[in-house]
């Protein structure tokens, strides 16, 4: 496949026709798959009522789970490849590359290459078959484990491409920051830019962890499952700050420098304000002053500067959907102490 001018594109990977099918639908994207969800829920709940084990009409949470289980994969990595984009488009400013370069850069990191994506669907399909021969799924009814093997073989392989997706596209956002991007203090807009997408990488890892803990009806009684979650919540904060910490130690850098120059400025006029009152010349004395207020006023404006690449907003969220579950954990877990 070639583009305008003349030079062979990658083959697109099978997710990104996708999600560009699922774009070309009328209305907003998000509704196609609140569509998908409500189907899968209602699927795999009537599954347990034609079993005969779920009252007609109830919900079950594992198969509700199931049903975002099938979903959440694909309309993951689409709603990731949309932030992205945006955050891209702030990063521009910042970006020393031409207008085709960037192009590829937006494509790079919004497109998913064709082959790793087949190899990682295979992954997950194998996965999904290895958890179709578990003995231990087929206690329920018939309907159910049929709906439940099924759902596995499509939301198994899109976990799996969503996981390649993540680790890709923070890669490049680091390489990007590190590589590409110039660093102006003052345009802070374009330094947090990527901020965001990693934040979201993160809480769709804790989204995905406790989808899958939730069926559990006994969570605090299952190391392993107390386990994966404590290692789900460690992944997410690293998918929050790895990506970012190349662009902090750049900002840092940046704001040593600077702070390195208003110092010696200040040094210099001190010695100036010294010198005359020495010399007993106060003429200048006055301007001097204006100077050095400006002067201190700038240094300090410049220590001011965090060198972080996030806004409170993004840490403050982030922080909150990390440590609230933790906390209502703790709070449960004492509850069962006192009252057991």
């Amino acid at each position: 496949m070639r583009g305008p001018e003349g030079k062979t594109r990658p083959t697109r990977s099978w997710v990104d026709l996708l999600t560009d099918e699922i774009d070309r639908l009328p209305g907003p994207t998000w509704l196609a798959y609140l569509v998908a969800f409500a189907v899968l829920l209602l699927l795999a709940n009537s599954a347990g009522w034609l079993d005969g084990y779920l009252p007609l009409g109830s919900f079950d949470v594992y198969l509700s789970s199931l049903a975002a289980f099938g979903v959440s994969g694909l309309a993951a990595i689409h709603y990731l490849d949309r932030e992205t984009e945006i955050a891209v488009d702030r990063l521009r400013p910042a970006l020393s590359v031409n207008d085709e370069a960037f192009l590829e850069l937006r494509r790079r990191l919004t497109e998913l290459p064709a082959g790793p994506t087949i190899f990682w669907t295979l992954v997950g399909l194998a996965i999904a078959v290895a958890y179709a021969t578990d003995s231990s799924i087929r206690l329920r009814g018939q309907a159910s484990v049929t709906v439940d093997i099924a759902i596995a073989l499509v939301g198994s392989p899109l976990l799996a491409v969503l996981f390649y997706h993540a680790v890709r596209q923070l890669w490049l956002i680091s390489h990007i920051q590190t590589q590409l991007a110039s660093i102006d203090l003052f345009q802070r807009e374009s330094l947090v830019a990527f901020s965001g997408v990693t934040a979201r990488t993160g809480l769709i890892i804790l989204a995905l962890a406790y989808l899958l803990a939730a069926p559990e009806p006994s969570p605090l009684q299952n190391p392993s499952l107390i386990v994966f979650v404590g290692l789900s919540v460690l992944l997410a904060v690293a998918a929050f700050v790895l990506p970012m910490y190349g662009m902090h130690r750049r900002i840092a850098a940046e704001k040593s420098r600077l702070a390195t120059l208003a110092n010696q400025d200040l040094k210099v006029a001190l010695a100036r304000l010294s010198a005359g009152a020495q010399a007993g010349d106060l003429t200048d004395a006055e301007g001097l002053n204006q100077h050095l207020s400006s002067l201190i006023i700038q240094r300090d404006v410049i220590a001011a500067i965090p060198t972080w690449p996030w806004e409170p907003d993004t840490l403050r969220a982030f922080s909150t959907a990390v440590v609230l579950p933790i906390a209502l954990w703790l709070i449960f877990r004492v509850f069962e102490q006192v009252f057991a």
